[in-house]
């Protein structure tokens, strides 16, 4: 607060609120920005600032990976740092097996197939092709 040495004695108050700034890196890069649920218009690799100073939420979206949410504290004048590695949201039970699942056939029947093999349907108690 400061005073204004005039006829009238004029009071000028600051309000600004402390705020800091947030650099987020993602593997992969390119993930939108969310911050309070705010798109924040940037997307990762990127540094965002004046942010308030405090808690915070963020998530990050990338097509083909889950969407990560986590918390982060903004210190006033400072930078936060916050790397995350996103998953994928593809079947990981499949990739690691090497399979690729086709779809559920007639009776349940899972549809598989590898590089190697043409698809083969898999019904308990029968095997058919």
């Amino acid at each position: 607060m400061s005073w204004v040495s005039d006829d009238k004695k004029t009071c000028i108050i600051d309000i600004t609120k402390p705020t800091g700034s947030i650099t987020i890196t993602s593997i992969p890069s390119g993930a939108e920005i969310f911050i309070d649920g705010v798109d924040q218009g940037v997307k990762t690799d990127s540094t965002v600032t004046d942010i308030p100073a405090g808690d915070h939420t963020f998530t990050l979206k990338l097509a083909g990976y889950k969407d990560f949410t986590g918390t982060l504290q903004v210190v006033e004048d400072q930078i936060t740092n916050i790397a995350v590695t996103l998953e994928s949201a593809k079947n990981n039970a499949a990739m690691l097996l090497g399979l690729t699942i086709f779809g559920m056939g007639v009776l349940g029947a899972v549809v598989l197939a590898t590089r190697e093999k043409k698809p083969e349907y898999t019904v308990p108690g029968y095997k058919g092709g």
